[in-house]
């Protein structure tokens, strides 16, 4: 039997996009995981996972990351420009 995921949980897609997108913008910002950590407030641990798409921040660590990485528009398409 095929698992029934949530219907609010994201796709891979969605989730690997996001992680890719965070990933780009804070490498062309010269910060490490750790500093772009401590400069939303969470921990190194918790921003590996969301960089490789393991978990899925919440709206206010999204927006977080967002503020700190210059892209309030959102990650959809998020490229630093």
């Amino acid at each position: 039997m095929k698992p029934v995921s949530h219907p609010l949980s994201p796709d891979a897609e969605f989730r690997r996009r996001i992680a890719s997108n965070i990933r780009d913008l804070r490498r062309v910002r010269h910060l490490t995981q750790a500093e772009l950590a401590r400069r939303i407030g969470i921990r190194a641990g918790p921003m590996n996972a969301i960089e490789n798409g393991r978990h899925v921040p919440s709206g206010r660590v999204l927006f977080r990351l967002a503020d700190e990485l210059g892209v309030l528009g959102g990650f959809g398409n998020a490229r630093g420009e």
